[in-house]
């Protein structure tokens, strides 16, 4: 703009003055470019970190379900292994075992049939536990206690519930795979409300947040009880099951 004013003299008179002037405008404009690049950069690596977490979120999310996924294969595995022992043992009839896919399950639901009784082990999808915006509060101390998944074991006769017990699968800290808990629900007598058959299973959203007001603790319309899952509790609970 300056060697195109009007007047000559108010041009630049030397060349020399014109390099001098390019000169200062390349230095001018050089941090400014290099500012550009900088915030470039680091949206990228934003960017690039945001990914890697969210990958990361994923990957840890994967590993935990297959863990799920064995801890139920084990479960189910204890189960079969006290049924194959008691038909041994029997000539004239037998416990049926079958297996019934539940939609979103991992494994699958294990069941089990005798006469017109029937035993269902059932485990909830990844996550259901903690599908209850709700009540957020409770569920994060599901989340403090370690618990990763959950379901329950329900008897039913003649299509009718009976008695049932839930499940929360409980990781620990020296654990990688974590343990099975055996959850016992009856209703509190200060409800007035009876139930025909105790103790008693109940649904993903409901199990959980009976769960974290038993573990706060904090008054609900559910007594429960939780303790490790032990070989000696199947065997009681297929007792339950075929007395």
């Amino acid at each position: 703009m300056n060697c195109l004013l009007h007047r000559p003299a108010e041009r630049y008179q030397r060349a020399a003055d014109v390099l001098s002037a390019l000169r200062t405008v390349r230095e001018s404009a050089e941090p400014t470019v290099v500012k550009i690049a900088d915030r470039l950069r680091q949206h990228y690596d934003r960017e690039e970190a945001r990914r890697l977490d969210d990958q990361r979120a994923r990957d840890a999310e994967r590993d935990q379900q297959e863990r799920n996924r064995y801890k139920e294969k084990e479960l189910v595995q204890l189960f079969d292994e006290v049924i194959e022992e008691i038909n041994a043992q029997l000539r004239e009839t037998s416990v049926r075992v079958t297996s019934a896919m539940s939609r979103g399950s991992i494994a699958g639901d294990r069941q089990y049939q005798f006469a017109n009784r029937r035993l269902r082990i059932h485990f909830f999808r990844p996550g259901e536990l903690f599908e209850n915006p709700e009540v957020p509060g409770r569920m994060e101390v599901l989340r403090k206690r370690g618990v990763v998944h959950g379901g329950y074991i329900e008897i039913s006769e003649n299509g009718e519930d009976r008695e049932g017990w839930n499940l929360a699968l409980i990781r620990l800290p020296d654990s990688l795979y974590g343990e099975w808990q055996l959850i016992e629900s009856r209703v509190s007598a200060l409800t007035g409300r009876a139930t025909r058959y105790e103790p008693v299973a109940t649904e993903a959203r409901l199990f959980a947040d009976n769960l974290a007001c038993h573990w706060m603790p904090a008054m609900h319309v559910y007594q429960l009880q939780d303790r490790r899952l032990e070989r000696g509790d199947v065997v009681k609970l297929i007792e339950a099951f075929l007395r």
